[in-house]
């Protein structure tokens, strides 16, 4: 991901044209490939924070990105996760908390609204 922002930053700086829909595409496949992980297995805290980490990333990016399918493919996974995690991470359990937490994150990321 530096990688990618030293490119833009320089591309920015030398005044070089950026095929945007190109680049917005991949990036956007990316990240639909990523939400279908992450839906595949919603409890993976791991899976939760790499999603969670490219949407902050993506929100750096020059250009708008279109998540429409990603919060598609992720809505389900977050609301339904969350409802089974509340009870145990209110109760003091430290790793539903945690995947409760992240999720919740992950969620606002995508701006779902839920409880």
């Amino acid at each position: 991901m530096d990688a990618i922002q030293s490119y833009l930053k320089e591309a920015t700086a030398t005044n070089i044209t950026l095929d945007v829909p190109g680049l917005e595409y991949a990036f956007r496949r990316r990240l639909e490939k990523e939400a279908e992980f992450f839906a595949s297995k919603p409890s993976n805290l791991e899976m939760v924070q790499k999603l969670t980490m490219l949407l902050k990333f993506a929100s750096t990016l020059p250009f708008p990105m279109v998540l429409w399918e990603v919060q598609n493919i992720s809505y389900r996974p977050i609301i339904t996760t969350m409802d089974e995690l509340r009870e145990e991470a209110q109760s003091g359990n430290e790793p539903a908390k945690a995947l409760f937490d992240a999720l919740a994150q992950l969620r606002e990321s995508l701006r779902i609204n839920g409880q």
